[in-house]
């Protein structure tokens, strides 16, 4: 899962991560993100190589990356998180991803309340 690529950075291959192409099940985008996480809090720098992934969904992205934007600040996932060899169209779907998870935990009391608002209060406990 994850391989020493220098001394200062690890090298985690999603395809280890999922065993296989597909990056389909939210499961395996929270052991992703668990690995990823792990390295962080170990001031580790990584590199995420998504090198023979054929599919990849919204919702596995969450799942691995969005949810490291409410856990580490942005200055350290620029430094310190490198995505590798993702393929075409999926890296405008992972921008959408980082973008939406920044917005979400810059004001996540505000989206929070609005959520509990419109589906009432007991839907959150």
């Amino acid at each position: 899962m994850m391989n020493p690529a220098t001394r200062d950075e690890i090298v985690i291959r999603v395809s280890e991560v999922v065993g296989g192409e597909l990056c389909i099940a939210t499961d395996d985008g929270q052991r992703l993100h668990d690995a990823i996480a792990t390295a962080l809090h170990a001031q580790q720098k990584v590199a995420v190589s998504f090198s023979n992934i054929e599919t990849i969904i919204p919702a596995f992205l969450n799942a691995a990356t969005g949810q490291l934007y409410g856990e580490f600040p942005d200055n350290c996932l620029q430094e310190s998180l490198t995505i590798r060899d993702i393929p075409g169209g999926y890296l405008n779907i992972l921008s959408h991803v980082i973008a939406n998870a920044r917005t979400y935990f810059a004001h996540r009391e505000q989206f929070d309340e609005a959520w509990r608002n419109e589906v009432g209060e007991d839907a959150a406990e």
